[in-house]
């Protein structure tokens, strides 16, 4: 939004506490009876917590909107230039939605406001998901860590504090390998789902319409077939990758939804600091997995129910009004379930659920049928063959519901929305990622890293820490001076509202997708999850909503002349949230609503997913000195002296790349996601949902699946078609390349 909310050094602001709440609501309403449901929703605690969250929220980004439109407006005229991407500005995304149009109007606050607000909220919590997780993983690969470390002295010398400039950050190679290996073991979003809008052709057998698609990232990732090893965190893999197997990794998802990005940008994220050491464990002593090291990444979830006589009358109600649906599932296996409930049981604690999903792809062929409460029905799929039918089709596909517990704070932002309104703000939305914009902000991504490094250091000396907490507030950080111009410095601050909210919300939405009671909205409004959420909603609205007015009124007091010459400038460069308010939609500005809800969008989304590819990355690292070696020696080849990194380091840091891919094929940031299908579709002789996690491991597709080393690599030259076709194929996207710019920084 052009804004600073200073997360790191206040995590504790309404803003950041309202961001949080509204993650955790959107997933609790996704697994809650009570909260799936509008009706009972406002029956829940999350009901009256997201209320306040969004408030906050919506306000914040409104009053930067506001704010920058009239600084916009009263700025003087001036030529435009000859390339309107050039690297003579840098412009926030707010500041790109303010100067869109769609279909020759501008865009209005609202739609404005649900486009930043999106951005907030997928590039905040995909970013802290991505450095933590590649943190994670080098953590526990000192070799590769070792590697990482070299090629930073590479560039940057014995410099301790250097100032990486883009072109450092290209030459970052390896680690951008380091990245990319955390990232497949550790997806940003491990599943994810989409619904049929018309039937589907796959393998001579129909999907129909309707149909829910659940990708599971996070198997596909660790499928041997595709991955040599594909347990093993082995970042050199990705060297050999060509992209011949495009949806085999799908960190950011695939097809025409998934991540923005620019042209010829195959890199996200940017710095790995020489100043850091990861060690896993003492000197000597063998490595003990221990399965609550990635559980505590997750907060645990544990199904509360409070039926009463009408909610579960509710419940056979909706269920007897779904019997059309039940013909399509009964020839699927899955693990048993009870009436009314399904299997919610069994999948409703959030930390165990990816253990139990690779239990039941394993015990079921790599297909099973999962029912959460008792309409909520979905197929579960980790084929490769399935998932790429799936996943680039041309038939319509849309978002499973359980995307619907995060429209109280998100809107129909690009996360969530659907339909034309989607691919109008989509082709609106995606100039702001061209890779010359976001090599303007590598300052912000050097500058945010820096308070990370000085927050791990007062870890040194421990046994051990969790480094995601550390990761998600500098993604978080990261994504508030990128997508709304502004500082709310959570990592200096961790007991700031809007981080609270954020993390709130980030945690409801989970737990209303595992609750057979909260994933209604009527039963929901008794819980309280709902009267969390309205409180973080109140927090993190207030919060956009305010940036969105101020950064307007900056925009309207600015004169026209100096709009003209500082567009596309190297003068000031401008935040999402500055972009987006000068953007039109069919001829008119955004809303204040459309530009809060893409900026809260773009911060959850943006700061989950990258904060779960760090985090993998690091912990691969971590777990393999062999890789964090040539990963370090890799920098150190690349930098020398002390200089800030540039784009151009970036693009150089090969093994990097190759490492964080590899974190990603193990660790999907998003290990699961579902897409519902409009109409049938045809997958040969299958009826199918997806899961990429599993993908990600098939064992006919990667050799020793589950250990990493830099030796391992794929016995198929087929491999490697995923890594360039990933971001362009699928139906939904994240916004990937800055996620992984920010990861190897």
């Amino acid at each position: 939004m052009g804004t600073k909310v200073n997360a790191q050094e206040n995590s504790d602001s309404e803003y950041v506490r309202s961001v949080k709440s509204m993650c955790r609501i959107g997933i609790e309403r996704t697994f809650s009876l009570l909260g799936m449901f509008d009706l009972t929703y406002p029956l829940t605690k999350n009901y009256y917590v997201q209320k306040r969250a969004l408030k906050v929220l919506h306000g914040h980004t409104n009053s930067m909107i506001i704010k920058r439109r009239r600084e916009l407006q009263n700025q003087p005229t001036k030529k435009p230039q000859n390339d309107e991407f050039g690297p003579k500005t840098k412009k926030a995304f707010l500041d790109l939605m303010l100067d869109a149009t769609v279909d020759g109007r501008p865009l209005t606050q609202k739609e404005i406001r649900e486009e930043v607000d999106t951005f907030m909220f997928e590039g905040h919590d995909t970013t802290a998901s991505a450095i933590s997780f590649t943190i994670f993983c080098l953590a526990n690969h000192p070799e590769v860590q070792a590697k990482a470390l070299e090629e930073q002295q590479e560039l940057f010398g014995s410099n301790k504090n250097p100032s990486p400039t883009y072109a450092d950050l290209q030459s970052m190679k390896y680690l951008e390998q380091v990245i990319k290996e955390a990232l497949r073991l550790y997806p940003i979003v491990p599943f994810y789902a989409r619904k049929t809008n018309e039937p589907v052709e796959f393998n001579g057998s129909i999907i129909p319409k309707g149909v829910t698609i659940n990708v599971c990232a996070y198997a596909v990732h660790r499928n041997p077939q595709y991955f040599e090893d594909p347990e093993k965190f082995n970042p050199s893999r990705f060297e050999i990758i060509d992209g011949t197997l495009p949806y085999c990794y799908i960190p950011f998802s695939a097809g025409p939804r998934n991540c923005i990005e620019p042209n010829g940008l195959s890199r996200d994220d940017g710095k790995n600091p020489d100043g850091m050491t990861l060690v896993p464990w003492i000197k000597g002593q063998p490595l003990i997995w221990d399965d609550t090291v990635v559980d505590t990444l997750a907060d645990s979830y544990v199904l509360k129910s409070s039926e009463v006589s009408g909610i579960v009358l509710f419940a056979l109600w909706r269920w007897l009004r779904a019997p059309s649906d039940r013909k399509y599932y009964k020839n699927v296996s899955g693990p048993p379930t009870l009436p009314l409930i399904g299997n919610a049981l069994y999948f409703s604690s959030t930390s165990e659920i990816l253990d139990r999903m690779m239990k039941c792809i394993k015990d079921y062929g790599g297909i099973f049928k999962m029912e959460i409460g008792p309409i909520q029905k979905t197929i579960v799929v980790a084929d490769y063959k399935i998932v790429e039918c799936m996943l680039s089709s041309t038939k319509e596909l849309t978002k499973s519901e359980g995307y619907a517990f995060a429209l109280p704070w998100l809107g129909t932002g690009l996360l969530t929305g659907d339909g034309p309104k989607w691919k109008k703000h989509r082709r609106m939305l995606t100039p702001a990622f061209h890779f010359k914009i976001l090599e303007q902000f590598i300052d912000v991504f050097e500058s945010c890293g820096n308070t990370l490094l000085k927050k791990l250091e007062q870890e040194v000396g421990k046994d051990s820490f969790d480094v995601y907490p550390f990761i998600t507030l500098c993604a978080l950080d990261v994504i508030c001076e990128t997508t709304m111009g502004i500082s709310i410095n959570a990592q200096d601050d961790v007991t700031s509202q809007y981080v609270h909210s954020v993390k709130e919300m980030c945690r409801i939405i989970m737990e209303r997708a595992l609750s057979p009671i909260q994933m209604f909205d009527l039963p929901y409004f008794f819980t309280k999850n709902y009267r969390i959420q309205r409180k973080a909603l109140r927090i993190l609205h207030e919060k956009s909503n305010s940036v969105i007015k101020h950064k307007r009124e900056e925009l309207e007091t600015k004169p026209k002349e100096m709009i003209e010459e500082e567009a596309f400038t190297i003068k000031k460069k401008k935040a999402f949230i500055d972009l987006i308010l000068e953007a039109t939609v069919d001829g008119r500005p955004l809303t204040q609503e459309e530009i809060r809800q893409e900026v809260d969008t773009f911060m959850f989304a943006g700061h989950d997913t990258t904060a779960s590819a760090m985090s993998f990355a690091i912990y691969c690292l971590a777990n393999h000195p062999d890789v964090q070696k040539l990963a370090f020696e890799e920098q150190q080849a690349i930098f020398e002296g002390n200089r800030t990194p540039t784009y151009a380091d970036l693009q150089n840091m090969k093994y990097l790349e190759k490492v964080i891919k590899e974190s990603l094929r193990l660790y999907p940031s998003v290990p699961i996601y579902g897409r519902k299908a409009i109409e049938d579709i045809q997958c040969g002789n299958n009826d199918c949902y997806h899961r990429p996690s599993r993908c990600n491991r098939d064992r006919c597709r990667f050799v020793d699946r589950c250990l990493c080393f830099v030796e391992t690599t794929p016995t198929r030259a087929d491999l490697s078609r995923l890594s360039k076709r990933s971001s362009v194929e699928e139906d939904r996207r994240l916004v990937a390349q800055l996620t992984f710019t920010r990861a190897r920084l």
